[in-house]
């Protein structure tokens, strides 16, 4: 018969948090998050850091030990789910609809008819300051200012005036 070998107990001695320690954690993060709230938990992590919580330093892993301590704080009821800011990163994506008429139906909610589009409303006067600059840009020159006055470059001065006072 073969002897089976003992293993001893690591080297490494990692503490753990007492009872108390995770409480004082529980009250700063419940009370930080209620009164600064919505904010982030990389925020309340960063705070935690900052306040000097026993257990949490700049490391990923205490980032992680803030993560799941709030998570269970949530779902205990003990820290509302209102002052934590989850969605904070943008995202562009398409608005979808589950179907065609939910489609229709939201569109014609929101439809506005845009005023710049209307036959009654006035354009500007081709040699108003706008007038000239919307040619200008259409044409790929920029005209420019000089001591007040508006210069166009000379594929526009044919039709419009040389100059323009401000």
């Amino acid at each position: 018969m073969t002897a089976i070998p003992i293993y001893e107990a690591s080297p490494l001695k990692r503490a753990r948090a007492t009872k108390a320690e995770m409480e004082e954690r529980a009250e700063f993060l419940i009370a930080y998050a209620s009164e600064h709230g919505p904010v982030t938990v990389r925020g309340l992590y960063y705070q935690a850091e900052v306040a000097s919580l026993p257990g949490i330093s700049k490391d990923d892993k205490d980032y992680a030990k803030v993560q799941r301590q709030v998570l269970k704080l949530r779902r205990e009821g003990r820290l509302s789910y209102s002052d934590i800011a989850d969605a904070t990163r943008w995202m562009r994506k398409p608005t979808t609809h589950g179907s065609v008429e939910e489609a229709l139906r939201n569109t014609a909610q929101f439809y506005r008819k845009a005023l710049s589009s209307s036959s009654k409303s006035p354009s500007p006067s081709s040699r108003s300051p706008i007038g000239i600059c919307r040619h200008a840009n259409r044409s790929g020159s920029q005209p420019q200012i000089k001591n007040g006055r508006m210069i166009l470059p000379a594929n526009l001065t044919q039709s419009r005036p040389t100059s323009f006072a401000t």
